[in-house]
């Protein structure tokens, strides 16, 4: 906690109308700021000097009865309600249950039907790329195994070099 928020809330703090997490915050800051723990000692010093000196007004006998029997006659009138609040927020969230229900079943169909459409568009491609490639009359471009043939075919081809995945006994 603050000063700031101390500063706003150490009057409800006197007067004990705050939480126990607050109450607990506050009486942690006031032990560690002088400033607010001085703002909080001239509070409890105004407190116990308004009550020493200002006079208490207490209600004579005749008073009191002639209070509470005017407050015992009074009429509290009660308006009948015209319907209960709780059917109409029943159907209301009836209704919008319903329709999140049906948005998020179509939005799932939705992106299922875009997802396998995706998919088989994929498949198709890729079987027409197989399909060409093996229709060709020359399947095999390069009939050897000799890398002084191979090396420049590749190199005519590739940007890079390809990786070796075999080792070769006697090299690194």
């Amino acid at each position: 906690m603050n000063c700031k928020q101390t500063q706003t809330l150490v009057a409800a703090y006197v007067d004990s109308e705050i939480d126990a997490l607050r109450r607990y915050s506050i009486k942690k800051h006031l032990l560690d700021c002088a400033d607010c723990a001085a703002r909080h000692e001239s509070i409890l010093a105004l407190r116990a000097r308004i009550r020493a000196e200002v006079p208490y007004f207490a209600a004579s006998p005749a008073l009191r009865a002639r209070v509470r029997t005017a407050v015992g006659t009074l009429r509290v009138s009660v308006r009948p309600r015209s319907r209960p609040t709780g059917d109409r927020w029943r159907w209301l969230s009836g209704g919008v249950l319903a329709g999140c229900t049906a948005s998020v079943f179509a939005w799932m169909l939705g992106t299922t039907v875009l997802a396998w459409h995706a998919n088989e568009d994929f498949a198709v491609a890729a079987v027409a790329a197989h399909v060409r490639a093996t229709l060709g009359d020359h399947l095999i471009e390069i009939a050897s195994s000799d890398q002084h043939t191979v090396k420049p075919w590749l190199s005519a081809r590739l940007d890079y070099s390809p990786r070796r995945i075999w080792r070769t006994k006697g090299s690194r």
